[in-house]
């Protein structure tokens, strides 16, 4: 591999050099070999290129951004996508695009940022539909934005978002498509606490303990030890466990190795060995505490809070794990809110909702008061004029006839 980029440095224009990088890093990437992903990066510099809007230095940047997340290097992750958000206004709409926004907002929502994730999440949504690129683009972006929904309490909408993926993969008629979004499928069923469904899925997906688990197909079984845990079927799952644990370690994925860890832990609780349980649960916290990971634990549920909870006498990263448990906390008291409401979305919640900027939040937020629009302009010292004129964009990318409908979707939206 060294000789073929040397020699290819000395005799491709830089164009096609950058081009044949791309190639082999986002090639790696589907195989799962982070590692080497990461080295051909490496060896070519990438960390050094100019940010510009040559397309294919663009999606190389931002493969270099997705790298680091699959290494488990948050704040590298963070650090190489800031500067591309300064030129995306500009960047044409292309898959390249999307690969980064869904990368984004996957940092985005580890970090527990949802409202900005699903924000970017919609605006991909109504430009992909709008170019008419490939349903697999769109299946992508509805899977994520399954989990932001989720996640940030609405049960409702998320369950459609997964639904409309299905429908997407089915269309599609490609065998790996349609696996890949049933399994979302069956792990939101677990998370809203459906084992039935989500234990009729493992039993037909055609998944087993024995398989030599592909890259490909990891969210699949990961999903299927989710499954087993939940049945007391612990045995099995740390099997499987074990398998993908060896496979993230040889390739390079400490993402995957934080995740796998966590639940090996929920395996161990299981089978009443606390004690290995919260030996890996503490190797799981070491590697996520310096890249800030929150919803690799929170998404576990009340078994991750109790281990969490038994942890804090062993004094393992004090600090992180009680910043875990407010936000615990927190979010089960936002659920608890969201079921006695009986929320649900309407189905326009999911659909297309260009992203708000920062001045047009404070807008919104002072309209949703009450307040008019001499009383906006007052409050944010601008002109009425410029407050009139923000209102109308937020009514436009709203799709409300007026500041009541706009009131009205802000809330369902949790913009407000």
């Amino acid at each position: 591999m060294n000789s073929l980029i040397q020699d290819t440095t000395v005799s491709k224009k830089d164009g096609d050099q950058t081009a044949l990088i791309l190639a082999m890093t986002r090639n790696y990437l589907t195989l799962g070999q982070v590692h080497k992903a990461a080295e051909v990066l490496l060896e070519n510099h990438v960390a050094h290129f100019e940010f510009n809007l040559d397309h294919e230095k663009f999606a190389l940047i931002s493969t270099m951004g997705e790298v680091y997340l699959n290494q488990g290097k948050l704040h590298l992750a963070a650090a190489t996508y800031q500067p591309l958000l300064d030129l995306v206004a500009e960047h044409p709409v292309d898959p390249a695009l999307f690969h980064f926004y869904n990368g984004l907002c996957h940092l985005y929502y580890e970090w527990n940022y949802l409202e900005k994730a699903r924000q970017y999440l919609q605006w991909c949504l109504e430009k992909i539909k709008q170019a008419e690129f490939p349903s697999t683009v769109l299946l992508v972006n509805y899977l994520s934005l399954t989990w932001v929904l989720w996640a940030d309490g609405w049960d409702q909408a998320a369950n459609e978002a997964v639904q409309q993926a299905v429908t997407i993969a089915q269309r599609t008629a490609d065998p790996g498509a349609i696996q890949q979004a049933k399994a979302h499928h069956a792990r939101l069923w677990l998370r809203r606490g459906k084992l039935k469904a989500a234990a009729a899925w493992a039993k037909e997906c055609g998944l087993r303990v024995s398989d030599a688990v592909m890259h490909n197909h990891q969210f699949e079984y990961l999903t299927l030890a989710r499954v087993l845990i939940r049945q007391h079927h612990a045995g099995k799952a740390l099997a499987l466990l074990d398998q993908l644990r060896q496979a993230a370690m040889e390739s390079g994925r400490g993402s995957n190795l934080i995740e796998i860890l966590a639940l090996k832990a929920l395996a161990y609780q299981d089978q009443g060995d606390l004690v290995q349980a919260l030996a890996e649960l503490a190797q799981a916290l070491c590697r996520a505490e310096r890249e800030g990971y929150i919803r690799t634990f929170l998404d576990e549920g009340a078994p991750m809070a109790d281990l969490l909870n038994r942890i804090v006498a062993w004094g393992v990263t004090l600090a992180y794990v009680k910043e875990l448990l407010v936000i615990f906390a927190h979010s089960a008291q936002k659920e608890q809110v969201m079921r006695q409401r009986d929320v649900i979305v309407p189905d326009d919640s999911i659909a297309f909702l260009e992203p708000l900027t920062k001045r047009e939040l404070e807008v919104l937020r002072l309209v949703t008061s009450g307040n008019s629009n001499e009383d906006v302009a007052r409050t944010l010292n601008i002109a009425p004029t410029t407050a009139k004129k923000h209102l109308g964009n937020i009514l436009s990318k709203l799709a409300a006839k007026n500041r009541t409908q706009a009131v009205a979707k802000a809330r369902a939206l949790a913009l407000v």
